[in-house]
């Protein structure tokens, strides 16, 4: 048995033929347009997958490529820092070389040198504080928080006997030297230098300093000294070199899984045994809360400035010849 196909259901079809060939054309005329194969899931479900895939591979492949740009770019820039860093230490080394071995005739030549070693010093807190691409380099984590602050004070807390009202020596704190205790802080280089003393933030009176005891006596008040009390020195110069930062490392990602430093800690609490650009801090307050690397650089300017007053001592302006070096080492 035949069916009968009419002329209207030939014509149906010719118009189905031509409008499907149509859309073809259509789709390959955006093909051609846009250069784009699949331009919705529905045109190629498994390749639009595909493509997705593909999309993310590139994006991350840029982004590690910006990421390696960057990084490059921050350790080029960190290392002109450093590197001026120790212009600077080479040149306090040959001042302190002429203060030790030439040791100057008369004071006044030495407040010269030890003029310059403090300008030179607060050229490197000064590097310290660089910053790069809107980010400090030198404070670990804290890439937002400036890392060295430079102070005209020493800050500490009182650890010793109970004193009543009256007179009392107040002897300056220890410092910090390659992460063990050393001697007091050389910070009171003249009878003027010390400018007030303030105990749990109230000023007491100031009768006298003792250069060479590196003590200075005070009239406490009523409320006497007592262990925990906090002590706070104020000077004419910068004293105290304040690490703000943290102990971490900013980290990129340079490919998958593979991540490089680009940040790095400036100072480290002294028995972290941790690595930092500018040596150990002591954060606790018991003793002066000045970096290592900035408090070495301030103790050879102290003694210079005070040499005639103390007798003078060659080998101890030696020393900070010993002691740049080590700066210069672990910069």
């Amino acid at each position: 048995m035949f069916s009968r196909v009419s002329s209207g259901m030939m014509t149906s079809t010719f118009i189905r033929d031509i409008q499907r060939n149509l859309a073809k054309t259509v789709d390959l005329q955006n093909q051609i347009s846009t250069g784009k194969k699949v331009s919705v899931p529905s045109d190629d479900p498994v390749g639009a997958d595909r493509i997705l895939n593909y999309d993310q591979i590139i994006a991350s492949s840029e982004q590690y490529k910006k990421n390696v740009s960057d990084a490059s770019d921050t350790a080029s820039n960190t290392d002109k820092v450093l590197s001026s860093m120790e212009d600077a230490l080479m040149r306090v080394r040959d001042l302190a070389v002429k203060a030790s071995n030439e040791a100057p005739d008369n004071q006044q030549d030495r407040d010269a040198i030890a003029d310059e070693i403090d300008s030179l010093m607060q050229y490197l807190v000064t590097q310290a504080n660089q910053k790069f691409d809107g980010r400090y380099l030198f404070s670990g984590n804290k890439t937002q928080t400036t890392p060295f602050v430079a102070k005209k004070s020493v800050e500490f807390t009182y650890s010793g006997a109970t004193q009543g009202a009256g007179a009392f020596n107040i002897t300056m704190p220890q410092t910090i030297n390659d992460g063990v205790a050393g001697s007091p802080s050389e910070a009171i280089t003249s009878a003027n230098s010390v400018k007030q003393v303030l105990v749990n933030g109230v000023a007491v009176a100031v009768n006298s300093v003792n250069v060479a005891g590196k003590t200075v006596n005070v009239t406490l008040g009523a409320g006497g000294l007592k262990a925990t009390d906090k002590i706070e020195i104020q000077f004419d110069k910068i004293v105290s070199v304040e690490y703000q930062g943290d102990s971490g490392t900013r980290e990129i990602e340079i490919g998958e899984g593979t991540k490089i430093g680009v940040s790095y800690a400036g100072a480290t609490s002294e028995n972290s045994g941790q690595a930092s650009v500018f040596g150990k801090y002591s954060p606790d307050g018991t003793e002066s809360a000045s970096v290592e690397a900035f408090q070495k650089l301030i103790d050879l300017r102290d003694r210079i400035y005070k040499y005639q007053a103390v007798g003078g001592n060659i080998d101890d302006i030696s020393q900070g010849i010993t002691d740049v070096e080590s700066i210069r080492s672990n910069i």
